[in-house]
């Protein structure tokens, strides 16, 4: 009998989104014959067809998007009996909040998985981290949530600084694919390689105030007032789209930065740019990390979080402090300067994906999680598959 898992979230949005792509992996990535996934969420048609592809399976919850969802607690207590679901694996803090009130009748096994964020944080208002507060406390006390899973040490540690209170907490990484995509797409790859004279830097991900682009466009400032010859390509969207390109603008940059907009599967394209820049002021554990190491892109990145973790223990790129502008220049023309460098931090991404940090691994070990926890399958013993962890 498959032990069945509830994957359930509140804000999904399916463009360079990495809490959808690391669902999607679990589901990927973890063996059909025993576990079957569904996810909970206000729906979305790219999602959902998305992760049907995946052989998931689709539950409609429109009211968790509501600001206080009240309501969704008597539904979703409703569709969990309705599901006999096993495990409701929760993403994000309001998802975790009603999974874990409705389990303390249900008397399920849940699991919440931190992206980077929890309760102290300037989202919430003083009223709403107070009720978060004391649901938290309430949820656990009660012994309805069972363990946080969290994607990186790093992470563990920065949630451990605002809460002791789940029983348990383990780290997995998601990791990157081993075997390297060729695919073409003619128009793209003509768009970027006219600046194949330039040192082509790239960044991937939402545009928003958390990302700091507004950085990333200071230190391609700075390197150009430098007479260092470089172009900037974004790929994504976001709410802060409008403000960095009158940014850009005021600057005198137009011509050296270049959107992309969202494009799908951008790792295929990595190979035609010389290193990924990171800006974050936060970060769980982002992506496009696993990708741009596993197609030996050199790393360039704030050292925040996971993000600083890995690229330490890899050597697969060069950190600095955020918003530390003139640092983030230094590293950038360390690898300017320096061709080899710039080759050996992208074979040791590529290595340590290979030994490592794969999906492979990350399979085996939400395998491991989700066996565990089940109280109607004898959890398995996987130690004797597991590499390099």
């Amino acid at each position: 009998m498959k032990i069945k898992i509830i994957h359930f979230a509140d804000h999904l949005n399916g463009k360079v989104d990495g809490v959808f792509r690391h669902i999607l992996s679990i589901v990927k990535n973890t063996d059909a014959n025993l576990f079957e996934h569904y996810l909970c969420f206000q729906g979305d048609e790219y999602i959902e067809r998305k992760f049907i592809e995946a052989n998931g399976k689709i539950i409609l919850l429109p009211s968790i998007i509501s600001k206080y969802p009240v309501h969704s607690l008597k539904i979703f207590y409703k569709l969990m009996k309705e599901y006999e679901v096993d495990i409701i694996h929760c993403h994000f803090l309001k998802p975790y909040i009603v999974a874990g009130f409705c389990n303390i009748i249900l008397k399920k096994k849940v699991i919440y998985n931190y992206h980077g964020l929890f309760i102290d944080h300037h989202f919430y208002n003083r009223y709403e981290k107070t009720l978060y507060r004391i649901s938290h406390y309430i949820i656990n006390k009660l012994n309805a949530v069972q363990m946080a899973v969290t994607p990186s040490l790093a992470s563990k540690s920065k949630l451990l600084k605002e809460t002791s209170l789940f029983p348990a907490i383990t780290s997995y990484y998601n990791g990157g694919e081993i075997i390297i995509d060729t695919k073409n797409e003619e128009e793209f790859i003509m768009h970027v390689s006219i600046f194949k004279n330039f040192f082509r830097i790239l960044f991937v991900g939402r545009i928003e105030e958390q990302k700091r682009i507004d950085t990333a466009v200071r230190i391609i400032k700075q390197l150009i007032d430098e007479s260092i010859e470089v172009k900037l390509f974004i790929i994504g969207g976001g709410s802060e789209e409008t403000k960095i390109k009158s940014l850009i603008h005021n600057l005198e940059l137009d011509d050296k930065i270049i959107f992309l907009g969202i494009v799908e599967n951008p790792s295929k394209y990595f190979r035609y740019f010389d290193l990924l820049l990171l800006t974050s002021d936060y970060e769980g554990m982002p992506f496009v990390i696993w990708e741009a190491m596993s197609k030996g892109l050199p790393v360039v990145s704030s050292a925040v979080d996971g993000i600083a973790e890995v690229v330490q223990e890899t050597e697969c790129g060069l950190l600095f402090e955020k918003n530390d502008i003139s640092a983030a220049v230094s590293a950038i023309k360390m690898i300017i300067e320096n061709p080899m460098l710039k080759i050996k931090l992208g074979e040791n991404g590529k290595s340590a994906i290979n030994c490592k940090y794969n999906v492979n691994n990350f399979g085996i070990e939400m395998q491991k999680i989700y066996s565990q926890l089940s109280n109607d399958i004898n959890p398995f013993d996987l130690s004797d598959t597991i590499h390099g962890t």
